[in-house]
C-alpha cells in the first residue's frame, strides 16, 4: 500500500523493535505516515483512529521531530512570540543539528538538552513528547 502511494516508506510497521521505540521515533513515524495510516484504517473501519489522524493539532507536533527542517513555518506554529524567537534562533543553530541529526539520543533527550538555552520551547516539547513515553 506505502509503494502505491509513493510513500517514503515501503511498508506500515505493526510492530517494531523496543531500541527504535525507546528513541522516541514512534512520533516520527506517525508523522511521516499520515497519509498511509488513514487510509490503512479506513480500510479497517477504524473511525475513532481516523478522527485522531484528521485532528489539526496532532500534526502540530511537527516541530519537535523536524526543528531544523520548519523554520520557515515558524509563524504557522502554535508558539508564542517568545517561544517563536527561540525556535527560530535554535533552528539555525548549526551544533545543535549535527547532535539531532546524529541520531544517538532520544527526542527527549535531544530537547532536554536544550533546556538551559532554550528553555520556554524546550518544556513545551518535553510537555508534548510525554505521552509518547517509554518505560
Amino acid at each position: 500500500m506505502c509503494q502505491e502511494m509513493g510513500a517514503v516508506h515501503i511498508s506500515l510497521i505493526l510492530h517494531t523493535d523496543i531500541r527504535w521505540l525507546s528513541r522516541g521515533r514512534v512520533l516520527n513515524r506517525v508523522l511521516e505516515l499520515k497519509e498511509e495510516l488513514k487510509t490503512f484504517f479506513q480500510e479497517k473501519r477504524h473511525d475513532i483512529i481516523i478522527k485522531l489522524l484528521e485532528n489539526s493539532t496532532w500534526w502540530k507536533l511537527d516541530w519537535i521531530v523536524s526543528p531544523f527542517e520548519l523554520a520557515d513555518m515558524a509563524e504557522e506554529l502554535d508558539f508564542t512570540a517568545v517561544e517563536r524567537d527561540d525556535f527560530l534562533d535554535m533552528s539555525a543553530d548549526s551544533t545543535l543539528k549535527v547532535k539531532f541529526e546524529k541520531n544517538d539520543v532520544t527526542m527527549a533527550a535531544f530537547w532536554h538538552g536544550t533546556l538551559e538555552e532554550y528553555p520556554n520551547l524546550a518544556k513545551k516539547a518535553i510537555s508534548l513528547l510525554l505521552p509518547f513515553s517509554t518505560s
